[in-house]
């Protein structure tokens, strides 16, 4: 998020602890608690996809190569003994369980884990006639704890960064929708400065917090106190 976007974001958070706060204030008003629901669910929305966009998922760290290394160890340890035992027995599974070290480098992490995926469901296929000595039951209990911790996304810059593409435009959008819906919430609180002027008050001075980083031009947009 850039400044602009932080400040609408702490604006539209006072905002929101205002309406929490005051809640009882409006308990009869029904059209403008319709509004405040809109607002509180955008917001949510917002705070979400604010979080997305923060994590850094393409970041390597030495736990996630370590990670990835192991996997590719294990998996062309189980594999690689399993093609012996076929060698004379299955010539499709004998190739199938047949792997490089190479192979799996040159593999993106999408690939690397549904390759590991694929070769686990056929060892796990054909464990009941794998003689143990080659693989046990334990060895795939073991491969697939390392296929879980595997994090595909790290091997994968342009996933990860396509999650946090679409964070940044979600997050637009929330604003866009959220400065929609409070112009309607401005307007049905401008009854308040009749019955209650403090109460308006202090839903401008939450408001203010919107123009942030604006020219003095656009901060008299929002609506006056009458």
């Amino acid at each position: 998020m850039n400044n602009t976007q932080q400040n609408k974001l702490r604006m539209a958070e006072a905002v929101q602890l205002f309406f929490t706060t005051d809640s009882s204030a409006f308990s009869q008003n029904s059209p403008l608690q319709d509004l405040i629901a809109n607002f509180s669910s955008l917001l949510e929305s917002l705070q979400n996809n604010v979080r997305k966009q923060a994590t850094d998922t393409t970041a390597h760290t030495d736990l996630k190569d370590a990670n990835r290394e192991s996997l590719i160890k294990h998996i062309i340890v189980y594999s690689n003994a399993a093609s012996v035992y076929f060698s004379d027995k299955n010539s499709v599974l004998a190739k199938q369980f047949k792997i490089s070290k190479s192979k799996l480098l040159r593999q993106t992490g999408v690939e690397l884990k549904a390759f590991c995926n694929n070769i686990y469901n056929a060892l796990d296929t054909n464990i009941d006639v794998l003689n143990p000595q080659y693989v046990t039951p334990q060895n795939l209990v073991t491969l697939q704890e390392k296929i879980n911790l595997f994090d595909a996304k790290t091997f994968d810059v342009s996933t990860a960064k396509g999650d946090v593409q679409n964070a940044t435009e979600s997050i637009r959008q929330d604003l866009k929708s959220i400065a929609s819906e409070l112009k309607k919430i401005d307007q049905l609180m401008l009854q308040y400065t009749l019955t209650d002027n403090e109460l308006h008050n202090r839903y401008r001075i939450a408001r203010k917090t919107a123009n942030l980083g604006k020219s003095s031009k656009q901060n008299s947009s929002l609506p006056p106190s009458k």
